[in-house]
């Protein structure tokens, strides 16, 4: 998979380069530089207050569902971007209906292909000085096989998200809908997709405190996030961000996603055993259908049972993807590093506003940047 995005630290006019390398080192375990977008990023356009960020229930729940369908092998990498304005939808109750309309045909579309999965989040961008809805819908389509060289599965998604707007809504809308992605599944896109939904989360919501951090600082929702605030806007729809249910609590509980339930353990069918000599014979057709039963398995996931480590969180693969550094690089402190480097930075109240570093960009990430 092509490196889309490649970060360089431009010169810091407040010359604390030195202060940002520490930095970088001291939190190996966040996100301390972000990955800059082409557009939106900064942009604030809600009043203060009034903007939707995503809460941290919210959060475990869309990470819990992803983690979830990563651990299935369901990737959720093909990346829907419907934006409402374009088609003439502004009520947040019409984009509602409208965004649960295009999940129920994406269900039609994949019954007795794939098992669905997908998140959404609902945003607000600004289009010509007017605010108007936009969705981001991570979903699954199996990537290309070596028997699908001539027709993958994600082409034909494409050509079937194209062409949704003239089946729905009778007439075919420019741009209105955008599906990206590579023809091969990959976990690292994966993750830069649900990170990319999530980028509107509540910035200082506290995740753990400072005395279970490992660095002595508190560790805030923005420091699990690779991507800078986003403004989401002041989002009217009945939900903010949603999973869907393959994806949910209770298929999690099951420990396997519907129609995957062959990842689970097996145990023999008790129910087939002729306990009084009144059934009929087994047959060998029987037999394979119903020889064997799934055995529940309760899936938890990583945020769940409690980490906040980000190069755990994520895919190794992932956070040097991001980051341009190994996971666990066998190195000691830089030059002149002592421990007053912790006191300093839990001196300073601004030790976490450093997301907003210069990154350049040479090209663009699958369309990521478009909100």
């Amino acid at each position: 998979m092509a490196d889309w995005i490649t970060p360089t630290l431009e010169d810091d006019p407040e010359g604390d380069e030195a202060f940002g390398a520490a930095l970088v080192w001291q939190r190996p375990h966040t996100f301390v530089h972000k990955r800059r977008r082409r557009w939106g990023a900064g942009k604030q356009i809600s009043r203060p207050g009034t903007a939707r960020d995503i809460t941290v229930a919210e959060f475990e729940s869309v990470y819990s569902a992803a983690d979830f369908a990563l651990a299935s092998g369901l990737s959720l990498d093909m990346h829907v971007t419907i934006h409402f304005g374009l088609m003439g939808f502004h009520d947040p109750v019409d984009v509602q209906f409208q965004l649960d309309r295009f999940i129920k045909c994406y269900g039609a579309y994949a019954r007795g292909k794939f098992p669905a999965a997908w998140i959404y989040s609902i945003e607000m961008g600004q289009r010509d000085g007017v605010l108007s809805y936009h969705a981001h819908v991570a979903l699954h389509v199996p990537g290309k096989t070596r028997d699908d060289d001539k027709d993958p599965p994600r082409r034909d998604f494409r050509r079937w998200a194209t062409g949704y707007t003239a089946r729905q809504i009778g007439r075919h809308v420019p741009r209105a809908i955008a599906a990206k992605g590579g023809l091969a599944a990959s976990p690292r896109a994966h993750w830069l997709v649900v990170t990319y939904l999530l980028k509107g989360c509540d910035q200082f919501a506290l995740v753990q405190s400072r005395r279970s951090s490992p660095d002595g600082l508190d560790l805030q929702l923005r420091d699990l996030m690779p991507w800078p605030y986003g403004d989401p806007g002041p989002v009217a729809t009945r939900r903010r961000v949603r999973a869907s249910h393959n994806l949910g609590p209770q298929r999690r509980l099951f420990g396997a996603p519907d129609g995957l339930e062959h990842i689970l353990p097996q145990r023999f069918n008790a129910l087939l055993i002729d306990v009084d000599g009144t059934r009929p014979a087994i047959t060998d057709e029987e037999l394979a259908a119903n020889g064997t039963v799934p055995v529940p398995t309760p899936f938890r996931s990583k945020f769940e049972d409690g980490v906040r480590d980000v190069r755990e969180l994520y895919s190794h693969d992932f956070y040097t993807f991001m980051t341009r550094r190994e996971p666990y690089p066998q190195q000691s402190a830089p030059a002149g590093e002592s421990d007053c480097l912790t006191c300093q930075l839990r001196a300073m109240t601004d030790a976490q506003d450093r997301e907003d570093r210069k990154w350049s960009t040479s090209r663009g990430l699958l369309g990521y940047g478009v909100d």
